[in-house]
């Protein structure tokens, strides 16, 4: 008698969606692109899913992509401060610093305690040299 091959049901969006994110959070990148793209495409207007393959696409090096994810994010969610502090990375890492401090400073006066922000500020302060602001945001980031 022949085995039949195992055939697993496409996955709902939960499963996507939670299965991508551990496996970011993991570092597998490649598994969290695969199921993040399919949990955003069962449910485009998930912010969260967007920020998460942002993150993915960011992290795998395709920023054109992440920044599109981020933004769609925001389109959604124009106040999330995960999607506003990671757009901001890109732009900085684009060399477009000042508008990456708009969007850092607007984070950290809508959600001062969110994670990074301030460290963030400082690295971007300092790329302009304005080396007093930066020493203020390193010292709340502590």
């Amino acid at each position: 008698m022949p085995l039949w091959p195992f055939r697993r049901k496409p996955l709902n969006f939960r499963e996507a969606f939670v299965q991508g994110s551990v496996a970011l959070q993991k570092g597998r990148i490649r598994r969290a692109l695969k199921l993040l793209k399919q949990a955003v495409a069962l449910k485009p207007d998930h912010v969260e899913a967007r920020v998460n393959y942002g993150s993915a696409l960011y992290v795998s090096g395709r920023i054109e992509e992440a920044e599109a994810q981020f933004g769609a994010a925001l389109e959604f969610d124009p106040e999330n401060p995960y999607a506003m502090s990671n757009l901001a990375t890109i732009y900085y890492r684009k060399g477009n610093v000042e508008r990456a401090i708009e969007l850092l400073e607007e984070v950290v006066r809508k959600y001062p305690d969110h994670p990074d922000v301030n460290y963030n500020l400082a690295a971007a302060y300092t790329a302009l040299g304005d080396f007093g602001r930066a020493r203020a945001h390193a010292l709340r980031e502590l």
